[in-house]
């Protein structure tokens, strides 16, 4: 069986976002004499690179970092709803299964989001346990 890549896709202007929140902690802190870790801050080079076109980005970390059109990102997420309804339990469930971790998932201004595959794996995880 052949195992799907994991990672993150980040459309540009959550990229930028990223940049812009790292350049905004890297202010706050360096007024108190503190400095960000240097990993983080090589993620944060490697991502700015790539929000800038900068040929010289590492295109093999940052694969996912491009302008992905808003409907082809709304095809592969769903929300609680959507996801109580494949998973067969409340969005109550849902939800507590995402602050536990146990289904990844992210909060977009306050409502959990959920990559399709996610919820599709803990569906086949689930039935697996049984």
């Amino acid at each position: 069986m052949v195992e799907p890549a994991r990672g993150v896709i980040l459309t540009l202007d959550d990229a930028r976002r990223v940049c812009d929140t790292f350049l905004t902690m890297q202010r706050q802190l360096g007024a108190t004499g503190a400095r960000i870790a240097l990993p983080v801050t090589r993620l944060f080079e490697e991502i700015n690179a790539a929000t800038q076109g900068d040929p010289r980005a590492d295109v093999g970390l940052l694969d996912g970092v491009f302008d992905t059109p808003e409907h082809e990102i709304r095809e592969h997420t769903i929300g609680t709803d959507a996801a109580a309804v494949v998973l067969g339990i409340t969005a109550s469930a849902v939800r507590d299964l995402a602050r536990r971790g146990t289904l990844p998932g992210r909060q977009v201004s306050g409502r959990w989001v959920f990559a399709r595959y996610d919820v599709e794996a803990e569906r086949a995880r689930r039935r697996h346990h049984r």
